[in-house]
């Protein structure tokens, strides 16, 4: 078998990872190795499709739509620690299952709307699983939908920034983390966070000997210390009256309110206190 051969055998694979039908990639993986077993990428897609094969399995034991999207969120944890770290050169692999993984588990999430006390969360989720494939506005715009139920979710502030730092909006970025650090850091899931400002911070922290629990406490207090969230009260206020420019040159011209929502929904991030005197 010559390499171009296991060239287009791992393209199936990975569009087969893409849809999800692990057990089609199963299959194929299994009719090739018996040609070439010793060889590595092959070994590393055929591990995977097993996991994801029987996981695809207990997913249709889950009773509801929001038990199906946590568990493939869950698995994805498991998935990353055991096989992510392991095969990240393998990006063809990893990368489309995170894309179905990711995208399925909205689709369920999406499927939940009715029950008002669960809206916030499912606005966070659907927002996750949009900044993790790549859909940044899809993802802002849940997650600020999601903020409006519960405006102190440091879960929410956090995914909110790193979105806003994966688009190059790196000043409210600053602004939103600091935020969601010193309001509860212990509630934020560092492993979600993808932004390389915030990564950079987790690793220079992690290599000062701090982990875990303790490791959260004291990013805030180092993210002040290395700049990183070195957002100031003068620009906070500059940031606020941009919003208002914004929002009368939309109401000048017309434009949708959405534009308008959008721009209330940041002065309200920035200053609530701000935000309620304007809105009322």
């Amino acid at each position: 078998m010559d390499r171009n051969d296991i060239d287009n055998i791992l393209d199936d694979v990975c569009g087969l990872f893409r849809q999800g039908d692990f057990e089609a990639a199963k299959n194929k993986l299994d009719n090739w190795s018996s040609l070439d077993f010793d060889n590595p990428d092959l070994i590393k897609g055929y591990k995977i499709s097993c996991f994801w094969k029987e996981r695809n399995k207990q997913l249709g034991l889950c009773a509801s739509e929001l038990e199906k999207g946590d568990y493939l969120l869950e698995q994805w944890k498991t998935f990353a620690n055991d096989f992510y770290k392991e095969y990240s050169d393998s990006d063809c692999f990893c990368e489309n299952v995170k894309v179905f993984v990711f995208s399925e588990a909205r689709r369920f999430f999406s499927r939940e709307f009715g029950d008002k006390t669960i809206e916030s969360e499912l606005f966070f989720k659907i927002g996750l699983c949009s900044k993790i494939i790549g859909e940044y506005d899809t993802a802002i715009d849940s997650l600020e939908k999601g903020l409006k139920g519960n405006n102190s979710n440091p879960q929410i502030i956090a995914e909110l920034a790193d979105c806003y730092s994966l688009i190059n909006e790196e000043k409210i970025a600053k602004l939103l983390y600091k935020e969601a650090f010193f309001i509860d850091p212990q509630k934020i899931d560092l492993d979600n966070l993808e932004s390389l400002m915030i990564k950079k911070l987790i690793e220079r922290v992690s290599e000062l000997g701090y982990r875990g629990t303790e490791l959260k406490e004291w990013l805030p207090v180092y993210g002040v210390i290395f700049q990183v969230f070195n957002i100031n009260r003068l620009l906070k206020p500059r940031l606020i009256n941009k919003y208002f420019w914004l929002i009368d040159y939309y109401i000048s011209n017309n434009k949708q309110r959405s534009l308008i929502d959008e721009a209330l929904m940041n002065i309200n991030l920035l200053d609530p206190e701000i935000y309620n005197l304007y809105a009322n």
